[in-house]
């Protein structure tokens, strides 16, 4: 069985698109765990209309804590050999479930990952998951130098989280990240099917994605510096270095272009990583940045503080 799981926080605009789309999948051997997460609208009403026409779906509430808090409330409650989330202004395609379940079938993977698609206001974006052909090291290095990853496009055996102690940390940025790099860490075999099942709503203005600050990329750096300590335990850092330095690049450009905060840039982004600065793919970091982080890590911050007082002047 297939435990969807949820996290519902004032979704009442999308929540029933999101529910509808799960409970009429060709696939029908799942449960659906909605956990509402203190809602202040309808949410929490609607979720309880579905449990009593549908018992597939249970409903849980909780006081607010966040999206994390949540999704593990989930993973505790669940019953399902299998495991994926739906986040509450999303939806699937009709027959998701049921082609991923046919690749782990004839591939005997414990993750299954899937295409997804960014529903924008008047276009649509079509993001790829990694290949996962070679060896799991090759797609673990392919999933650290992807731009966005989500734990929504993937199913997972459920052993992996509890046999592993897996939950999400708790944050509200990237958790899913630090999440999924871990998951793929310990399967044994990794499968990947092209399709395009998870439409991921980027029409939602309250939507934590599109309402990022530096506090959020300060979580972002919380979760690559963890990442690092992960790997550095495992004994493999040198094997996945280069991809999470590049990471830690992309959130940190804000200390580089603020000259008070060049200390902090260089704590967090030793010398060490200058290395890899530029190999650093444009899609992250542009070329100018890379300069001014290289210059940093070289011990040429006065050059860096002139550029930062020359931007200021042409911006007047």
């Amino acid at each position: 069985m297939l435990s969807v799981i949820v996290p519902v926080y004032n979704a009442e605009e999308y929540l029933r698109k999101c529910i509808d789309s799960i409970l009429y999948q060709t696939y029908s051997d799942l449960e659906l765990l909605l956990i509402n997460d203190g809602s202040t609208d309808s949410s929490g009403a609607v979720c309880d209309e579905y449990a009593r026409r549908d018992d597939r779906v249970r409903v849980i509430h909780k006081e607010n804590g966040g999206v994390p808090t949540t999704r593990n409330l989930g993973l505790d409650l669940a019953q399902g050999e299998w495991i994926t989330f739906v986040d509450a202004d999303d939806w699937i395609e009709h027959e998701t479930y049921e082609k991923i379940f046919s690749q782990i079938e004839s591939t005997e993977a414990d993750i299954c990952c899937y295409d997804f698609t960014m529903v924008y206001p008047h276009r649509n974006g079509y993001l790829h998951t990694p290949d996962v052909s070679g060896s799991k090291y090759d797609y673990l290095q392919r999933w650290l130098r992807f731009d966005l990853t989500s734990l929504c496009a993937m199913i997972v055996r459920k052993d992996i989280y509890d046999n592993n102690h897996l939950r999400c940390p708790i944050q509200n940025y990237c958790e899913d990240f630090s999440l999924s790099v871990r998951l793929l860490f310990y399967a044994n075999k990794v499968s990947k099917i092209d399709y395009c099942g998870y439409n991921y709503n980027r029409l939602n203005a309250n939507s934590l994605v599109n309402n990022l600050n530096e506090k959020a990329a300060a979580e972002e750096l919380t979760v690559y510096q963890g990442i690092l300590d992960f790997f550095a335990e495992k004994g493999v850092l040198a094997q996945y270095e280069e991809p999470v330095a590049w990471r830690i690049l992309k959130c940190t450009q804000h200390l580089i272009l603020d000259s008070a905060s060049h200390d902090r840039f260089k704590e967090v982004f030793p010398s060490r990583y200058s290395k890899y600065i530029f190999t650093v793919p444009s899609y992250l970091v542009n070329t100018k940045i890379k300069i001014m982080a290289w210059l940093l890590c070289h011990g040429m911050g006065m050059i860096v503080r002139y550029i930062n007082i020359l931007r200021t002047i042409l911006k007047r």
